[in-house]
């Protein structure tokens, strides 16, 4: 997709979603354009943080909570926010190292808090996530 198109695709969903310029909606208007792209261009990142005037390191701050840059194709990151370890996350990590043979990424926040503890295989999000689910998922891939 051309920068030209993504800007116009992300003014379209911000002008239609209406949000308010308040710092507690940037959030919102991020999984809303991951919804849509599939993923989160760096384009419009900026374009949303413009519109709210905030400032994070992208590269830094947001790669954790969305996906704007492409990882090893069979990384596993398990959310350690608040909610997700409340959740299980820190002892569903141990028992992974445990039982398999992959590195585990650690991350702020994968940006599903409501759905605790949150993980990404391949990519892909585990919501309520399960030390059984991960592997099931990794076992997946390997048999694509």
């Amino acid at each position: 997709m051309q920068t030209g198109d993504i800007r116009a695709a992300t003014e379209r969903i911000l002008k239609l979603r209406n949000y308010p310029r308040k710092q507690t909606y940037v959030l919102a208007a991020l999984e809303d354009l991951q919804a849509h792209f599939g993923s989160l261009p760096e384009e419009a990142v900026v374009i949303v943080l413009q519109y709210f005037d905030q400032k994070f390191n992208v590269d830094n701050e947001l790669s954790d909570l969305f996906h704007a840059h492409p990882d090893n194709p069979y990384a596993v990151k398990v959310c350690t926010g608040p909610l997700c370890c409340k959740a299980g996350s820190v002892e569903m990590i141990s028992r992974l190292e445990a039982t398999a043979d992959i590195t585990i990424k650690k991350s702020h926040c994968l940006g599903s808090c409501s759905q605790a503890p949150v993980a990404m295989v391949n990519q892909e999000t585990v919501f309520n996530a399960t030390t059984d689910r991960i592997v099931n998922q990794l076992h997946s891939i390997h048999l694509d």
